[in-house]
């Protein structure tokens, strides 16, 4: 028998233990960069609902409202699921007078990309931002 006969399935043998965990690891990169940009864009909504607030406070002659905050951060951010942002503004004055402040809280649903492995996998992501009303 020839040497080349004894090593002929060696190479796919060894793909085969080895593909699982390449996978694994590229999926999992993957997935915690898709994670953390949607993070971030949580983090963003929440500040950038917060500043749209405050910019319209009582002297602007219209007062934001939970729905006008929502707009504004549909405009400004990108997420896969716009659908599950939830938003709350949350002002300590409802006439948003100069010297109050404001609290906007961003709730999102992150799904995750391997759902065909876990296909209920989710996670909250949540992030607030409070701001004083200047004018």
């Amino acid at each position: 028998m020839s040497r080349w006969r004894a090593n002929r399935g060696q190479g796919m043998v060894e793909f085969a233990l080895v593909a699982p965990l390449l996978f694994l690891m590229l999926f999992g990169v993957i997935e915690g960069g898709w994670l953390l940009f949607h993070n971030h864009q949580v983090s963003n909504a929440a500040r950038e609902g917060a500043r749209f607030a405050v910019v319209n406070g009582s002297m602007s002659g219209t007062l934001a409202d939970n729905d006008a905050v929502r707009n504004a951060i549909d405009q400004r951010v990108s997420l896969s699921n716009p659908g599950s942002l939830q938003v709350v503004l949350d002002p300590d004055d409802p006439a948003m007078q100069p010297g109050s402040t404001l609290t906007v809280e961003v709730d999102y649903t992150h799904q995750t990309l391997v759902g065909f492995v876990f296909p209920n996998a989710s996670l909250n992501l949540s992030s607030s931002s409070t701001m004083m009303v200047h004018y």
